[in-house]
């Protein structure tokens, strides 16, 4: 007998060739016995599709055996597939890919044989950036800032930076830097706290181009009214710092009017708290006439004051050449002409009295003014004319009054 490995005979297992005895039933058998020991034969084979192995067909990888007249054959099945990838591929200025070199971003399609020995087909996304060299050259008033940094000298400066595509982005910078015009200081040309109707002239220093603070572009503007004034020097494209600002001032004259007959022997004008009068009489100083009116007493002459606040002044004058002057200047009969009712105003003449006459002298009416305007009725009498007279002492005036 033959067999591979080992024997079972009568109970036993049989490993070495040789002739074996045994006795059944009196029987003596005898076996001539050849063992072929079994030998391993290994294999690692690597295919593109199915494989066929001692007549078997395998589609998958994996460890197969099979034994064949004491041969044991063990197979390292490799069972590949075609492939089909795509791949992204980044580089700044150019890419090296499957021993070829590009310098543009494209799709490359590329094909050959796998690891496993398989079609392979790949799709190549080629993104290329490229490094960005930029030259500038830049003018600027002072210092300039530039990618974070603040430059106050001229010179060639080079900033190295990333483009969105990651690439490098080299700057060269050439500046240019200009110093500032000095900060103007103004002239005054005059004084700066003054009356109104007056004005003073600011000036800026002479070279440059001007902008102040009122919008005014001239070297020198005209101030007639209150306000803090500055201005900025202008040299190229270049502005100065603000300067240091002027104040001007304009104090308010006083307002006092004309001279007003107040009375018969008074003259005033408009009283203004904080200002100081002063009267005269034919220009010289009436001693003691400080205040916002004067009692005259009725003297002819040529009357003047003058009235300061803050420096300022204003004044007033008038001419009285007789008590008749007066009257022709306070005395006022209207409407006239008009039609039942007149009305007599009067400064300065209470007391005195009122006589009205028809054109034949016949008294009509007489009273005595006691305030500043007087009513007379004529509606009882017909239309035509009438005359009003003011008697006083030293006066006498008539006005002739039309009724209609």
């Amino acid at each position: 007998a033959s067999a591979c490995g080992s024997y079972v005979w009568m109970g036993q297992t049989l490993t070495q060739t040789g002739i074996y005895r045994d006795t059944v039933n009196c029987q003596i058998e005898v076996l001539d016995l050849t063992i072929t020991p079994f030998s391993t034969i290994n294999s690692d084979t690597s295919v593109c599709g199915p494989y066929t192995f001692n007549g078997i067909l395998y589609t998958n990888s994996g460890v197969y055996t099979d034994t064949i007249d004491c041969q044991i054959y063990v197979l390292q099945l490799t069972v590949g597939q075609p492939s089909a990838d795509t791949l992204a591929l980044a580089a700044c200025d150019s890419l090296e890919w499957k021993r070829q070199w590009y310098f543009e971003s494209d799709t490359i399609t590329w094909t050959g044989i796998n690891a496993v020995g398989c079609d392979s087909m790949v799709v190549a996304y080629l993104s290329i950036g490229k490094t960005v060299f930029e030259n500038d050259t830049i003018t600027a008033c002072q210092t300039y800032t530039w990618n974070g940094v603040t430059y106050s000298i001229s010179g060639d400066y080079i900033f190295i930076g990333i483009t969105q595509g990651g690439c490098d982005s080299i700057v060269n910078l050439h500046l240019i830097i200009i110093p500032l015009p000095p900060t103007p200081i103004i002239t005054a040309q005059g004084p700066t706290n003054f009356c109104s109707g007056d004005s003073v002239l600011l000036s800026a220093p002479a070279g440059f181009t001007y902008l102040w603070s009122n919008g005014s572009t001239n070297q020198s503007i005209t101030v007639n009214s209150t306000g803090s004034y500055s201005v900025q020097t202008i040299s190229g494209a270049c502005t100065s710092a603000v300067s240091q600002a002027t104040q001007v001032t304009i104090n308010p004259a006083p307002e006092i009017g004309s001279i007003q007959i107040l009375t018969s022997d008074t003259l005033q004008v408009n009283s203004i708290p904080g200002v100081t009068y002063q009267w005269y009489l034919n220009g010289g100083i009436i001693t003691g006439a400080n205040l916002s009116y004067y009692v005259f007493g009725g003297q002819p002459g040529s009357y003047n004051v003058m009235a300061m606040s803050n420096n300022c002044l204003d004044s007033a004058s008038i001419v009285i050449t007789s008590a008749q002057s007066l009257i022709d200047r306070t005395l006022s009969i209207y409407p006239n002409p008009g039609r039942d009712i007149f009305q007599v105003r009067t400064a300065g003449l209470e007391g005195s009295q009122l006589r009205v006459t028809d054109v034949l002298g016949r008294e009509i009416l007489r009273t005595k003014i006691l305030m500043n305007e007087t009513q007379v009725e004529l509606s009882h009498m017909p239309s035509g004319t009438y005359f009003f007279r003011i008697e006083g002492n030293n006066f006498n005036k008539v006005v002739k009054v039309v009724k209609r």
